[in-house]
C-alpha cells in the first residue's frame, strides 16, 4: 500500500474515533416554573413577601407587577414585592424597576418522607412532581391535575434510593461520579446555574433519570452533598463542544 492511502485510512480511522467520543453535557437550570427546587406543598415565610405574613408560594408571585397598581395588604402579589432603584425617575411605562422572588436553595437531602407541617414529605412532592412529567410547568406550585404517583414511584426508585441514601450523598464529586455511573446513571458535573455562582458550591454532580435531571450540590462547610433541584430533560442541556441543544447537532 503506498503512504497517501495509508494516510487517508489513518485520517479516516481518526475522523470516527473523534465522532465517537463522548461529550460532556451542560444541564441548564430552568425557569422556577420547569425546575423543582422546594416542597411546593409547603408555606414560605419571608419577610420581604407580603409583610412577613405567611405566604403561599405560587405563580402569581412571579407575575410582573406595575408600581402604579393599588395595592392589597393581603395579595403578595403586589407592592410588597416591588423595587426601585435609588435616585431614578418614575418610569413612563409605569411598571416597576425590578420585583423580589424567591430563590430556592434546593430541596433538602437526605430526601426525607415525612410531611411535618407541609403537605406533602419532600419525597411524596417530588414523586408527585415527576409523575406529571416533563412538560407539565409546574415547579412553583403543584396545580389541581396529578399524575400517576404511584407509577411515577416505580419508575423513579432508581433516583429515589440516591436521593434517600446519606451513605452515597457523603462522598465528594469525584466519587460519587464514578459510583452513579457504575449504577448505569448518565452523570455530568456541567451545570449552568443561573441563580448562583457555582463557586458557592464545593461540589455539583448531575445525574439523569428517564425524563429529568437530578442535580445535587454539596455548600461549603457540609460533609455530604445535601441540595437537590430537578430540571426537565426537555429544558436540560446544550452540548459543550457545538454549544448546540444536545441531540441537534448541525449536519
Amino acid at each position: 500500500m503506498s503512504r497517501t492511502p495509508r494516510l487517508i485510512s489513518i485520517a479516516v480511522l481518526l475522523l470516527g474515533l473523534a465522532s465517537c467520543r463522548s461529550t460532556p453535557v451542560v444541564v441548564q437550570m430552568g425557569s422556577p416554573i420547569d425546575r423543582y427546587d422546594h416542597n411546593r406543598s409547603c408555606e414560605v415565610t419571608a419577610t420581604a413577601i407580603n409583610r412577613g405574613n405567611r405566604t403561599p408560594i405560587d405563580e402569581e408571585l412571579y407575575v410582573l407587577c406595575a408600581e402604579s397598581v393599588p395595592c392589597d395588604h393581603d395579595d403578595p402579589t403586589c407592592c410588597s414585592t416591588t423595587i426601585a432603584i435609588s435616585g431614578s425617575r418614575p418610569a413612563a411605562d409605569g411598571w416597576c424597576d425590578a420585583q423580589l422572588m424567591p430563590v430556592f436553595t434546593g430541596v433538602r437531602l437526605p430526601l426525607s418522607e415525612e410531611a411535618g407541617a407541609c403537605g406533602r414529605s419532600d419525597r411524596g412532592d417530588l414523586v408527585a412532581y415527576l409523575a406529571r412529567g416533563p412538560f407539565a410547568r409546574h415547579g412553583v406550585a403543584a396545580g389541581a391535575i396529578e399524575g400517576d404517583r404511584i407509577q411515577a414511584g416505580r419508575d423513579y426508585q432508581p433516583a429515589l434510593e440516591v436521593l434517600a441514601s446519606e451513605e452515597v450523598l457523603l462522598h465528594d464529586t469525584p466519587e460519587l461520579d464514578r459510583l452513579l455511573k457504575a449504577r448505569r446513571f448518565k452523570t455530568t458535573t456541567f451545570v449552568d446555574d443561573s441563580r448562583y455562582p457555582l463557586a458557592s458550591f464545593t461540589g455539583v454532580v448531575a445525574l439523569h433519570h428517564l425524563d429529568f435531571w437530578f442535580v445535587l450540590y454539596r455548600l461549603p462547610s457540609q460533609e455530604r452533598f445535601s441540595r437537590l433541584v430537578v430540571v426537565p430533560e426537555s429544558a436540560d442541556s446544550q452540548d459543550l463542544r457545538t454549544k448546540t441543544p444536545a441531540g441537534r447537532r448541525p449536519r
